[in-house]
């Protein structure tokens, strides 16, 4: 409008200054100061006509209107007018809170079903502040919405207490009347997420930062808690630390991310179950490695991942009481045989042949392997190594380690004469209660017994292992004597290993039990004195090394062992 007065003004000007000049008789000027006027004056009403848009502004300023520049985008045009609309109304509070302006858009309750509604083709939608199920308070926020023409989003509270059901999708269009979402009653909605569930949800509320919200834990993953127990306390930069205790009694299933947790705005915290098995079978699977081999044809089983989602881990992982040492097992089928595969930490624990790793079980029976095959240290990774020791697992070993909890675990070193004791922590990020561990070691096992029988023919685990083999010539050895309660026959017989051999020979018989044995130097020596024992009493040989003894008989066998 100035520029256009200026214009108009300065035409008028030249116009009249060559009329007077025409007067004066300068002919000349005359004609050129009107020249001028004529072409400055025209584009001064171009301008006026073409600049005056109308705007009425109905809801914020009926007084007057106001221009905008027809040349400009549209959608810099829309912006421009929503600019001046808001300056020229001043926004109170909850207004601004509801995110929603009222006269020009705003929401309708509808009852029963407690639907918003939003006007106005400016505003998508942004986001929902909750999760889909969960329960809202009255005045709480419920979703976000945004406008391209403020460039910014405005949150919308909730008129009523209830459980919220989805209705749009980010950046979903508001168009006239669309629904933005539910709040329904206790039990009115399908996917609520109700404490009286099954199963009950609990997602974080809160975010500190783009960091997330640190979370400590008070219970384990896996506990049985009781309502009102504390689950976790949250600590803030800028807000009071909270804390969280159980909505219900049940099993919980934490969503784990280390024992400090940093946790976006509606991740998934914890999961309270009325059963456990959900949390066991979605955690604790393993994930097996088969290989032919092309040569024999056979196949060979080994593990990719053990009760882990995202680690490695080619077993069970374990740590002894004194948390200084790792002691990973696994089960694997080689050459046509189950075996126990120990893995060990070079650095922590050097083992050597004939020390030994046992387990201790609740029903008080005992699994002893012994390292009789050369430890094997090998690459782990590109910049740690770790041992791999080897040992013959029977049939009914594989199935105490399915079926019974195990207790402890002892490594002994011989020649040191150290015993390390462990089985009470398990992997620190998946299954470090003595609870998971049990729990992983019996699913491994199962998993185990499962696989080789789906995947070998003809398959047929070691009923028992003929320790005679893994026995060396120079190694000290026993004459041992060993009795049958059920027969009342009595072994004479030779080993490295007596309590070993009494065990072996236990998975076949359970009756039999050792009643004394000698050591000798080298196993030539034994033999030569169990040979003479055998001939002293051929006469009383039943078949093969046992025999039907006397009460004296035995009496001088024990002598002749002291």
């Amino acid at each position: 409008m100035i520029i256009s007065f200026i214009r108009g003004f300065f035409g008028g000007i030249f116009i009249l200054a060559s009329i007077i000049s025409l007067i004066l008789g300068a002919f000349l000027l005359a004609i050129f100061l009107f020249v001028i006027g004529i072409i400055i004056l025209p584009f001064s009403f171009a301008n006026h006509k073409n600049t005056d848009i109308q705007i009425l502004n109905d809801d914020f300023d009926n007084d007057k209107s106001k221009s905008i520049s027809q040349s400009k985008s549209k959608e810099k045009e829309k912006k421009e007018r929503i600019s001046k609309i808001i300056e020229s109304f001043e926004l109170s509070d909850k207004s601004k809170k509801a995110g929603v302006f009222y006269k020009l858009n705003y929401i309708k309750l509808y009852v029963p079903d407690y639907q918003y509604k939003h006007f106005d083709d400016i505003f998508y939608f942004h986001s929902y502040k909750k999760n889909e199920g969960d329960w809202v308070n009255k005045g709480e926020i419920v979703c976000y919405v945004y406008s391209d023409g403020f460039d910014r989003k405005f949150s919308i509270d909730s008129t009523n207490s209830g459980y919220l059901e989805y209705i749009c999708k980010p950046g979903e269009i508001m168009s006239d009347g669309q629904i933005v979402s539910k709040i329904h009653s206790e039990g009115k909605y399908t996917n609520q997420n109700s404490p009286n569930n099954q199963n009950y949800y609990h997602y974080n509320s809160f975010s500190d930062s783009i960091y997330g919200t640190e979370i400590k834990w008070k219970v384990f993953d896996g506990d049985f808690v009781k309502k009102e127990n504390e689950i976790y306390i949250r600590n803030s930069f800028n807000q009071d630390s909270l804390t969280q205790k159980a909505e219900k009694d049940g099993f919980i299933d934490i969503n784990l991310l280390g024992n400090y947790g940093s946790y976006k705005e509606k991740d998934l915290l914890y999961v309270l179950r009325d059963d456990d098995t959900i949390r066991i079978e979605s955690k604790y699977r393993n994930f097996s490695k088969i290989v032919l081999d092309e040569f024999t044809n056979s196949k060979i089983i080994k593990w990719d991942r053990v009760s882990t989602l995202d680690d490695y881990s080619k077993g069970v992982f374990s740590k002894s009481d004194d948390n200084n040492i790792d002691l990973v097992f696994s089960f694997n089928y080689i050459k046509d045989k189950d075996y126990i595969i120990f893995y060990i930490d070079p650095k922590q624990l050097k083992i050597k042949l004939n020390d030994k790793i046992s387990f201790l079980f609740e029903n008080d029976k005992k699994i002893e392997f012994i390292i009789t095959e050369k430890p094997i240290i090998q690459k782990k990774n590109n910049r740690e190594r770790e041992t791999e020791l080897k040992s013959l697992i029977t049939k009914s070993e594989l199935e105490l380690f399915s079926t019974v909890n195990f207790k402890k675990w002892k490594i002994e070193l011989i020649d040191e004469k150290k015993e390390i004791l462990g089985g009470e922590i398990g992997n620190e990020n998946y299954y470090l209660t003595k609870l998971n561990l049990v729990t992983v070691t019996k699913r491994f096992a199962n998993d185990y017994i499962d696989l080789v029988n789906k995947e070998i023919l003809d398959y047929k685990p070691l009923e028992f292992i003929d320790e005679s083999k893994n026995e060396m010539k120079n190694e000290k050895c026993f004459v041992y004597l060993m009795y049958d309660t059920t027969n009342n026959f009595y072994k004479i017989g030779i080993s490295n290993k007596p309590e070993y051999r009494e065990k072996t020979l236990q998975s076949e018989k359970p009756s039999i039990e050792l009643i004394t044995s000698k050591k000798f130097p080298i196993r030539k020596i034994a033999e030569s004195f169990e040979k003479a024992l055998h001939e002293t009493y051929s006469d009383k040989r039943i078949r093969g090394e046992w025999f039907k003894l006397t009460e004296n008989d035995i009496q001088n066998i024990k002598d002749s062992l002291k």
